[in-house]
């Protein structure tokens, strides 16, 4: 069967490595905000895993940790994009994009994939029409 992943909500209890790290943080006092951009520490051991996989330096400054991958979106989406703003993604997808350039006050615009085998394909051509004046971003995720 299908494992359906789009909401970020399992069926699986969490696991006990995870709720006895928050036990014991909420036992240590570790409840009040932390860094904005993420734990420096954390920060730093994203630059060192993504240096060694990419084979290129990395700052930690270039990182920002953010609480979810629907928090990332939204930031992204704040920062390129406004009132009136066209923000492109490929479709079908994951409705919460469509719905975060609404909040931004985007309008998102939707490009159709065409079936294809036992998957999608991206016509590039499509792509370019619908880009305008008021294009501000492409959102592409995938797999979707």
């Amino acid at each position: 069967g299908m494992i359906p992943l789009w909401a970020g909500e399992g069926d699986l209890p969490t696991p006990s490595f995870i709720s006895d790290a928050a036990a014991r943080g909420l036992a240590a006092g570790e409840t009040f905000y932390t860094w904005q951009k993420g734990i420096p520490e954390l920060r730093q051991a994203l630059a060192r895993y993504y240096g060694r996989h990419f084979t290129k330096s990395f700052a930690e400054e270039e990182f920002i940790v953010t609480a979810s991958g629907m928090h990332a979106i939204q930031l992204a989406i704040d920062a390129l994009a406004g009132q009136g703003d066209e923000v492109i993604y490929l479709s079908p997808a994951w409705p919460n994009f469509a719905a975060a350039a609404g909040v931004a006050g985007a309008v998102p615009v939707a490009v159709t994939l065409d079936p294809s085998g036992n998957g999608w394909s991206c016509d590039v051509d499509k792509i370019a029409a619908a880009i305008t004046p008021r294009t501000k971003a492409l959102f592409v995720n995938t797999p979707s």
